[in-house]
């Protein structure tokens, strides 16, 4: 027996095929497995882990550090090519969600906003790019005005990826816009529940305009999507090679996902450390001290679901060509769960803590796909067990790491007597 097949007999549970059954012994299994690790980090000293410290600065350091995620993340796929390049496309999977991930920490991270309608964002900026980079609109023209285009096949719109990509985002921008002018003076769980409203509009939206007009072709999805084209290199052609190797569709879309990503984390890091920034951050920590100190807190709160909405609609874009064909079931509500658990697995107001998150959490769902109906069950599994040994997260910002300290200091109680907290 393989690893897999045991594996998948141990989730599987001794008491046969009933569904009740199973679920009973899995939910004893994840209780077990939690009080386990609760037990272990209070029984094991600090001392234990002393040696392996110096080794957790030191990756900490090198991750933190943006010429060695740029080394990285060139050489990751010439090393996956020597093994027949079949995890490239898990590879440029994961870079998408590492644009979504930034894009997200901007309204979660940095202006400490819940929202769980970020798939919006990305299905905007899809069918931006789907509609106008493939024939759907022929047939939208022959239909509404016919009397002005002559019979006969249509080509439909094809406009360059130069001008498309600006277009998606600036057009999931002002969706974000949109959706913060509603959601002003919500709070918490209410503003988590109206955002998660909007992302399934959006859904359900796509899913039914197709009638009476054809726009998005309903549950089919848009098709024929053209590829990327840069002259005459086309992101789409697999029979391009230099030298032995052959540059798959997916390695042309992963490189230029990273040359995204990077514009996208100097933006972003620009704006994180301007007054915006800084009014962002006073939003996060106390949205009443911020109005009363003179932040115009409605106005940023704007531009932060803005800001977020123009990367996740140009994730949105390069998804759209890489895939040439988008339907509405690719922006379900989990894609947003999945890129919020990113967020906070690496650690909020973090933009390295993103960029981790997601290759981590990514990594994690991708590869565990293969278990099948499992894979969610294992995938929340690991989740749960790093938040309870990493609840900061992975590489969180000095200043959420500081609150984290300071909240269970207090939840601790007072210092005995002749001790005295750290500075």
């Amino acid at each position: 027996m393989s690893f897999l097949d045991i594996f998948q007999a141990v989730l599987h549970g001794p008491f046969g095929d009933f569904p009740f059954a199973i679920l009973a012994w899995q939910a004893i299994l994840v209780g077990a497995i939690y009080l386990a690790v609760r037990l272990l980090r209070g029984r094991i000293p600090k001392t234990a882990f002393s040696p392996l410290r110096p080794v957790g600065r030191g990756a900490s350091a090198a991750l933190r550090n943006i010429y060695v995620l740029v080394a990285i993340g060139l050489l990751l796929p010439l090393a996956e090519l020597f093994t027949g390049g079949y995890l490239i496309s898990v590879t440029y999977s994961i870079e998408l969600y590492v644009m979504l991930a930034i894009g997200l920490n901007i309204v979660v991270g940095f202006t400490g906003l819940l929202d769980l309608g970020y798939v919006a964002f990305f299905a905007v900026g899809a069918y931006v790019f789907g509609i106008f980079a493939s024939p759907q609109l022929a047939d939208v023209t022959h239909r509404t005005l016919y009397f002005l285009v002559p019979s006969g096949p249509a080509a439909g719109i094809h406009i360059s990826m130069w001008v498309l990509l600006p277009v998606a985002g600036l057009v999931a921008a002002l969706f974000g816009a949109l959706i913060g002018l509603p959601t002003l003076r919500l709070r918490g769980d209410y503003l988590a529940i109206v955002t998660l409203g909007f992302g399934e509009i959006t859904r359900i939206f796509a899913n039914n305009l197709d009638t009476p007009v054809n726009i998005t072709n309903g549950p089919s999805g848009v098709t024929d999507i053209d590829p990327i084209w840069i002259g005459n290199y086309s992101f789409g052609d697999p029979n391009h090679y230099l030298g032995p190797f052959r540059f798959t569709p997916f390695l042309n879309y992963y490189y230029l996902v990273f040359v995204l990503i990077l514009i996208t984390v100097f933006i972003v890091n620009r704006l994180a450390n301007s007054r915006i920034g800084r009014a962002w951050g006073a939003v996060r920590e106390d949205e009443t001290a911020a109005e009363v100190a003179g932040i115009n807190t409605r106005n940023l709160k704007l531009l932060a679901y803005a800001s977020g909405g123009f990367f996740g609609g140009m994730a949105g874009a390069v998804f759209a060509a890489g895939q040439h064909i988008i339907a509405p079931e690719s922006f379900q509500l989990f894609v947003s769960i999945l890129v919020l658990c990113m967020v906070v697995a690496g650690g909020m107001g973090s933009i390295p803590g993103s960029i981790l998150g997601a290759v981590v959490v990514g990594a994690v769902y991708f590869l565990t796909s293969q278990f099948q109906y499992l894979s969610i069950l294992v995938f929340g599994i690991l989740l749960v067990l790093l938040i309870i040994v990493r609840p900061q997260g992975i590489l969180p910002s000095a200043q959420r790491k500081l609150e984290l300290e300071v909240e269970i200091d207090e939840a601790s109680g007072p210092p005995p007597a002749g001790e005295t907290l750290p500075a």
